[in-house]
């Protein structure tokens, strides 16, 4: 796609840099201007911060503090802008994590978007796009927005509009659908029922000694990666954990759940159940959360603070147990002290689940460091790490990853990494096998 336009580029303190006629060209990586004369300049999207226009203008905020402003596009201004917000739409969904396979496109409408934490947002012309597991917004200005299914409370139609609800308080209103408006409210609650009748699947598998309607409501705790504790399937059924409990030995991860069990609470301990759980992987996963803080097992030498995430698939594969912070290292003393860490680690645990959804289960991009973002081959994550508060949050937490070549191995990086945990001060280190360092 090319266009004919003029360009302004400025710096941070909006001083011209230069400017004048040139042919822009879009395609799937970047967008070109080419002056006329002058050195062509490459602007790849992932160095676009945001696009706007007003006025017949369409400015680019780039990296770090540059501005791009086009401008006398004619009659192919709106082709213009359609065309860069939905090319660089495209690069984001695939660094925000979200590509996943794509169950119905080509909505569009009005959708009002309502957040607690954020205020209003209007998305006219807005496209709605239903992947496997989540609603995805692509508006013509602004950042798109990714609502995965399990967290959809509610779904009703009112007055020609639809309203959609998620447990984290976000509220859109969908309108001006025309004829898409029964197929989107259709496919909409299809894709939802699928992702249920999954989590039944493969429930039953897991556990083929409970009736139906016990595997129905248990589905709606585990639908898509979420995880329940002990206590919740026992109110179920107090049979469904030791039948979840006897698959930990064939998925090949009994042994670690056992060593890490006595460090909490039974009735903390929590399941869940994914497919595709970890991005470049396939297959069925069962995981275990744990937390870690009961340290009168081991006379308080092991260390705590910390919850253990552990994965197996029907695939194989090399396994690695994730850790990451309840508190921080500045008050895990404090909280140990006053018996206050088993409420803290029950709202972390729900919120890095939480976390892990909206990153599609993705690990990479946890644990690579700040100086690999750099690296031209983690480029894709750069843009993921700047925008996604809860993949920020779980780097935060991140503490180190302990990988499986023996059950004596791991047990003994378990315990280093958790007396690391507590001895170091600073939140930003990260555990390292010595080897490693």
């Amino acid at each position: 796609m090319k266009y004919t336009l003029h360009y302004l580029l400025t710096d941070s303190l909006s001083r011209e840099l230069e400017s004048g006629r040139a042919e822009a060209v879009i395609d799937e990586e970047q967008i070109t201007i080419a002056p006329r004369p002058g050195q062509a300049i490459a602007i790849s999207y992932r160095d676009i911060e945001s696009i706007s226009r007003e006025d017949y203008h369409i400015e680019f905020s780039l990296r770090p503090d540059d501005k791009l402003v086009l401008s006398k596009l004619g009659s192919q201004f709106d082709s213009f802008y359609r065309n860069a917000v939905s090319s660089r739409n495209e690069t984001i969904l695939r660094d925000l994590l979200m590509y996943e396979s794509l169950r119905k496109d080509g909505y569009r409408g009005l959708v009002e978007y309502r957040c607690d934490l954020t205020p209003p947002v209007e998305m006219a012309n807005c496209e709605l796009r239903l992947y496997e597991t989540a609603l995805v917004l692509l508006p013509d200005s602004g950042e798109l927005i990714r609502i995965p299914y399990s967290f959809i409370t509610l779904i009703k139609e009112d007055n020609y509009s639809l309203l959609i609800e998620t447990e984290s308080g976000e509220r859109l209103a969908v309108s001006k659908l025309g004829r898409q408006h029964d197929p989107f409210f259709r496919d909409l609650n299809s894709a939802i029922e699928q992702l249920d009748l999954k989590a039944q699947t493969l429930l039953k598998e897991l556990a083929p000694g409970q009736g139906p309607l016990a595997l129905r409501k248990a589905a709606l705790l585990l639908r898509d990666g979420r995880a329940a504790k002990k206590a919740e399937l026992d109110l179920i059924s107090t049979e469904l954990w030791s039948e979840i409990e006897n698959k930990l030995v064939a998925a090949g991860i009994k042994e670690e759940y056992d060593f890490l069990r006595p460090y909490t609470r039974q009735d903390k301990v929590a399941v869940g159940l994914k497919r595709g759980l970890m991005g470049e992987l396939t297959g069925e996963y069962i995981w275990f959360m744990i937390p870690v803080y009961n340290l009168e097992t081991t006379g308080g030498k092991t260390g705590g603070n910390a919850i253990a995430i552990e994965a197996a698939s029907s695939e194989g594969g090399v396994r690695a147990t994730y850790f990451f912070q309840i508190v921080s290292r500045n008050e895990y003393q404090t909280l140990k002290a006053s018996g206050e860490l088993e409420n803290f680690a029950d709202q972390i645990m729900l919120e890095i689940n939480r976390c892990m959804l909206l990153i599609n289960f993705r690990r990479e991009p946890i644990y690579i460091t700040d100086a690999q973002l750099v690296e031209p081959r983690f480029e894709k994550y750069r843009y993921a790490v700047n925008k996604i508060p809860s993949l920020q949050l779980l780097r935060e937490r991140f503490i180190g990853r302990i990988f499986h070549r023996s059950m004596e191995q791991w047990s003994e990086d378990v315990r280093e990494l958790l007396r690391f945990n507590v001895e170091a001060g600073d939140d930003s280190i990260k555990w390292l096998k010595k080897e490693n360092i």
